[in-house]
């Protein structure tokens, strides 16, 4: 999506909220915040804390002018308070079916524009009262994709995982 808008003209920074680009990264969340949650201490909070902190660190250091955020369930009410105070209009853009989500109904009123994947998501929240706009599935055509062995068991369709590239 940034390098389409940056195609495009625009000036994008792009914050990715749950990337975790490194192996001492990924320790570090499964030891904080996935391990928390199993021995009964609150690591999913703790997670939606500092993922939120960092967010609005960044909306508060780039001021934009508009905010398209992508699924975003794991931000807290204060990255959408900094983003209305610095006046940014605000998108969020679901990829996944809600119920695969942290959002509810009630929660998605304070995010501004709302777009879904899903027809039948779009259906519902507006029916919930959520306005709602149906933008599909797309991909960069700008991505050089080699020809993989044909494995006829295997077929992936969506991102481009690590993993799912390796196998």
């Amino acid at each position: 999506m940034s390098a389409a808008l940056t195609q495009r003209g625009y000036s994008v920074t792009t914050g990715i909220y749950d990337h975790l680009p490194t192996r001492k990264a990924k320790a570090h969340h499964k030891l904080r915040y996935e391990l928390a949650d199993r021995f009964g201490s609150n690591g999913t909070a703790a997670r939606i804390e500092h993922i939120s902190a960092r967010m609005r660190a960044l909306v508060y250091e780039v001021k934009p002018d508009v905010a398209l955020v992508v699924k975003g369930d794991l931000l807290d009410a204060s990255v959408w308070q900094a983003l209305d105070e610095v006046g940014a209009s605000t998108t969020l853009w679901m990829y996944d079916e809600i119920r695969r989500t942290e959002w509810t109904p009630e929660k998605l009123k304070v995010c501004g524009a709302v777009a879904s994947y899903s027809k039948a998501d779009t259906a519902a929240l507006n029916a919930a009262g959520v306005a709602c706009a149906y933008v599909p599935l797309a991909f960069d055509a700008s991505t050089q994709i080699t020809q993989a062995p044909a494995v006829p068991e295997v077929s992936f369709i969506g991102a481009r995982y690590p993993q799912r590239e390796a196998l």
